[in-house]
């Protein structure tokens, strides 16, 4: 009895700590998802205007997400789609990014997260992030800051072992 008392103490132990994430530890604290930083307006505005939603939309960006058919969603996306084409990358992927063919694009996936320092009371992390699925790895990450709309383009680093079909299927 005194094993499983244990264990379920031990759950909710870990529970808790998986809830605070590795960024909560390093003394960042995670803001709420839906929490709109003060540049979010202006920022997503440049972006709708420089980058708007193409129509049709491409079949491959709404493939696991339809909420990315219009509006900021969208835009987000065609941002990192022309940071691809326009290789805006770190310089380790610079030259991946000419052998991508975004016509095989699977699929996209799309998050935004934003960190306060609970020390200097700065925002750190303040970046959308997409995730653009190709059939054959490396997926690309294209992280898109909060503040200033500057997008950056990443070699996804691992899949863990899924593929393009596995990670595109609807959310449900």
């Amino acid at each position: 009895m005194k094993a499983g008392v244990a264990f379920v103490v031990l759950l909710a132990v870990l529970a808790c700590a998986s809830r605070q994430g590795p960024a909560a530890i390093d003394g960042l604290q995670p803001l709420d998802p839906l929490d709109s930083l003060a540049t979010d307006s202006a920022v997503l505005a440049r972006i709708r205007l420089n980058h708007p939603c193409p129509s049709p939309v491409p079949p491959a960006w709404i493939a696991a997400d339809t909420s990315l058919a219009a509006g900021n969603r969208c835009a987000l996306v065609a941002a990192a789609v022309d940071a691809v084409r326009n290789r805006r990358a770190a310089p380790s992927v610079a030259t991946l990014l000419e052998r991508i063919d975004l016509r095989s694009l699977q699929c996209v996936h799309l998050t935004s997260e934003a960190y306060r320092n609970r020390v200097t009371g700065r925002l750190e992390l303040t970046r959308w992030t997409v995730t653009l699925h190709l059939p054959a790895p490396p997926s690309l990450t294209v992280e898109i800051d909060r503040l200033s709309g500057e997008p950056t383009v990443y070699q996804e680093l691992a899949e863990f072992g899924f593929d393009a079909a596995t990670l595109c299927r609807r959310r449900t």
